[in-house]
């Protein structure tokens, strides 16, 4: 259950829905309720610089408790990747990290089979903005974002001390 002014909402594979005297009904997200995950089937497109998500015509935007519902861009559309939705913040969402490879894949979802994006170079400064086993999702110096290895990166002041 998510409360959202006065009322209550529930969502449910992508779907939201309010309580009503003969059950449960669905009804249409209301602006700036923030859902803490979307469903697999989520497009994640970018529109004038920056990235939405969008599943059964309603736009979504990350914010640091999940998604939170938005107006239609009105910008024109591109599709980034069809893969996996961003995971929802975690304990290490915020923290910074820095690329330790001399070049580094960024991908579109947690796992060596999905596309590379862009690369990355060693010195880099990324923010994680969530994890999988083995990855990081993080924000890139161009604010875009996407999937790096944990292993090729790591925390500042993490090194030995003398």
């Amino acid at each position: 259950m998510i409360r959202h002014g006065r009322d209550d909402y529930f969502f449910h594979s992508g779907r939201c829905y309010r309580r009503g005297p003969e059950g449960y009904f669905w009804v249409r997200p209301p602006m700036g309720i923030v859902a803490y995950s979307l469903p697999a089937a989520a497009v994640a497109v970018l529109i004038g610089g920056l990235t939405y998500y969008v599943y059964d015509n309603v736009y979504y935007r990350r914010v640091p408790a999940g998604y939170q519902v938005v107006e239609v861009p009105t910008r024109t559309t591109t599709v980034v990747h069809t893969g996996p939705v961003p995971p929802a913040p975690s304990d290490v969402s915020g923290t910074q990290v820095v690329v330790t490879a001399k070049m580094l894949n960024v991908r579109s979802g947690p796992g060596i089979n999905h596309n590379v994006l862009t690369q990355i170079y060693m010195g880099n400064i990324l923010i994680v903005q969530g994890s999988a086993p083995d990855w990081y999702y993080v924000r890139l110096p161009d604010n875009t974002y996407g999937w790096v290895m944990k292993e090729f990166v790591t925390m500042p002041g993490s090194g030995a001390q003398g």
